[in-house]
């Protein structure tokens, strides 16, 4: 599991890690995106938006069928302090270590990014999400809520990350950490 503050690098790092180990990526993000783009996002139609708790009941439920079906995946998700059910839900199908995404301006990076989204910059989709610009988008509580409720430190090996310059230590390094966890597992 790749995990994170927003702008941290979580979701570059999950799609490396996924990409070096050959098996699939999972985010929670994705799985919201998923849900308002079936929701009618791309319309000029105005959708009620998932909400964070649909995304991330229909994130565990595609992470558990996975499991089920004996594939392992690099999972790039969130635990909220008030929802600990969800990180038991994941170790209850499968093994797993932590990999902690940070960077030292993750808000910034967010920002930047979300401003040059080009999904984001299309009237209709910003109308759809209830929001006049990006700014409006940016400047809402989501990341601060997000900021105050998960949580950083887990009873699971735990891999910090710096993102800011590259991957310290190096995604060669990440990897090799990942599968002996793993390796440790299976003794």
């Amino acid at each position: 599991m790749v995990t994170g503050d927003p702008g941290s690098g979580k979701s570059t790092l999950g799609r490396d890690l996924a990409q070096a180990l050959h098996v699939p990526y999972l985010s929670r993000d994705d799985v919201r995106w998923g849900l308002r783009a079936s929701a009618g996002l791309w319309t000029n139609d105005r959708l009620t938006p998932a909400q964070r708790a649909d995304a991330v009941e229909a994130f565990l439920q595609l992470v558990e069928k996975a499991a089920d079906l004996g594939i392992s995946a690099v999972l790039e998700f969130i635990v909220f302090r008030d929802r600990p059910e969800s990180l038991e839900r994941l170790m209850a199908v499968a093994d797993c270590v932590v990999v902690l995404a940070t960077a030292t301006d993750g808000p910034g990076r967010a920002d930047r990014r979300d401003l040059a989204d080009p999904l984001l910059n299309r009237r209709s989709v910003l109308a759809a999400l209830g929001h006049p610009s990006v700014e409006s988008y940016i400047e809402g509580p989501g990341r601060e809520i997000v900021r105050s409720r998960m949580v950083s430190s887990f009873e699971l090996p735990t891999l910090t990350v710096q993102t800011d310059d590259g991957y310290v230590p190096s995604l060669e390094h990440v990897v090799d950490w990942v599968i002996d966890r793993m390796h440790d597992h299976t003794r």
